[in-house]
């Protein structure tokens, strides 16, 4: 038997169908021989569900290492973050401000207090260009939030599309100054909706903030 097991792109000309299965008898495969193997995929999904640990490349080079949910919570530059996980986070254009002892991100449509938590390491990066990203998931029907709501954690938007989901629904939205952006809930959104301005609850303790210009954490470093 080899010593390590190379898989480069096997099943990028499958059906969807077939790349199920195909996945799963390379699964079973790898636990059979019990060899350790290098998987080549352009596909998030097929490394999240075969990969024990990750590497997240650009132009030839490893961004991050790690298992699929420290890359999904813990994404240590902007690039990370967009290219793990399905919708893609949003990004906001925001600029983070220091006011009555605590952290805020301003962007042209909100505002949102950042968590306590989080603020000693923020305070030096004040006045600050950033990117500030929310993942779809983490945005909520305010009455059915699982975390309190207030004005420091509200955003509002236009719904243009509502496509349903085995699930629930993506939302796709858009702010009073134009950006689009997408939400995802466990419920469905009437098609009454579509063109109206809704209220989102954001989990701020799950919201990511990325140097403008280096593009780097400053929540994951």
């Amino acid at each position: 038997d080899a010593d390590v097991y190379l898989f480069d792109e096997p099943l990028s000309n499958l059906d969807a169908q077939l790349r199920h299965q195909a996945r799963e008898d390379i699964l079973t495969l790898h636990r059979e021989k019990k060899r350790p193997s290098v998987y080549v995929t352009h596909d998030q999904s097929e490394a999240m569900a075969l990969g024990d640990r990750i590497a997240v490349m650009r132009a030839g080079r490893i961004e991050q290492i790690g298992t699929g949910s420290e890359l999904y919570e813990r994404p240590r530059n902007l690039f990370v973050a967009y290219f793990i996980g399905t919708p893609s986070i949003n990004l906001f254009d925001a600029t983070l401000q220091a006011q009555n002892g605590a952290v805020y991100a301003v962007t042209p449509a909100f505002t949102v207090r950042l968590p306590d938590e989080v603020k000693d390491n923020l305070l030096r990066h004040t006045g600050r260009s950033v990117k500030l990203g929310i993942r779809p998931e983490d945005m909520h029907v305010p009455k059915q939030a699982p975390f309190p709501v207030s004005e420091d954690n509200t955003m509002k938007g236009v719904v243009n599309v509502i496509e349903p989901s085995s699930t629930g629904c993506s939302v796709y939205l858009s702010t009073t100054t134009g950006q689009d952006f997408v939400a995802t809930f466990r419920v469905r959104v009437p098609a009454t909706y579509l063109g109206k301005e809704i209220p989102l609850a954001i989990n701020l303790r799950k919201v990511h903030l990325f140097d403008a210009e280096t593009e780097q954490s400053l929540i994951n470093t």
